[in-house]
């Protein structure tokens, strides 16, 4: 009787590692399965973007011009572009140096009113006795600008005035290169500042 105590625990204990086993074995099985539909998915995507891509090589090979067609295109194109970007540089630059001298400037020397707005000047003279303001086209470039006075001037009119400037701060000195019109530049010839 002792024996078969002895016998019927280890019958129960065997029992349970073969269920724990096969349990193991289910799991390994379905991860092997799960792992498998996955390689097969991604080599079924794999050969589908590969064969989409050779398809639209091929359509791009068909629609490229010759080489002598692209090189001359590419020239043209190019040239185009650079001769627009180099204008809008250009006139960004006036549109720059310009905005650097826009406002109202007051001689220091007798009071006259120097207004520079959107490529344009009028020079206000101080003496009432004197004529209506002188109004005209401004171009700046760097530190120097060159003004013409508009067509209904009666004084100066079409006449090109060049003149550097230099500003420190608030301050502005313009100085004549050339100018024929000798109104124009006997007021602009001064040390200004900012109103």
């Amino acid at each position: 009787m002792t024996t078969k105590r002895r016998r019927s625990p280890v019958r129960k204990t065997r029992s349970r590692t073969s269920k724990s086993n096969n349990f193991l074995k289910s799991v390994l099985l379905i991860l092997v399965v799960l792992i498998s539909l996955a390689l097969i998915a991604f080599a079924a995507s794999y050969v589908y973007l590969r064969n989409s891509e050779e398809g639209e090589i091929e359509n791009s090979i068909e629609n490229t011009p010759s080489d002598a067609e692209s090189k001359s295109d590419f020239t043209e194109r190019t040239e185009a572009e650079f001769l627009s970007t180099e204008a809008e540089l250009k006139k960004k630059s006036e549109l720059k140096q310009t905005s650097l001298l826009e406002g109202t400037w007051v001689s220091a020397e007798n009071g006259a009113m120097f207004t520079v707005a959107n490529s344009s000047f009028t020079i206000d003279f101080p003496s009432i006795e004197a004529v209506k303001p002188m109004r005209g086209q401004i171009t700046v470039s760097k530190n120097s600008f060159v003004t013409v006075n508009n067509k209904d001037m009666a004084a100066c009119q079409g006449v090109e005035g060049n003149y550097s400037f230099e500003l420190n701060g608030e301050d502005l000195v313009i100085k004549l290169k050339k100018d024929k019109c000798t109104q124009r530049a006997s007021q602009l010839n001064a040390s200004w500042f900012r109103l």
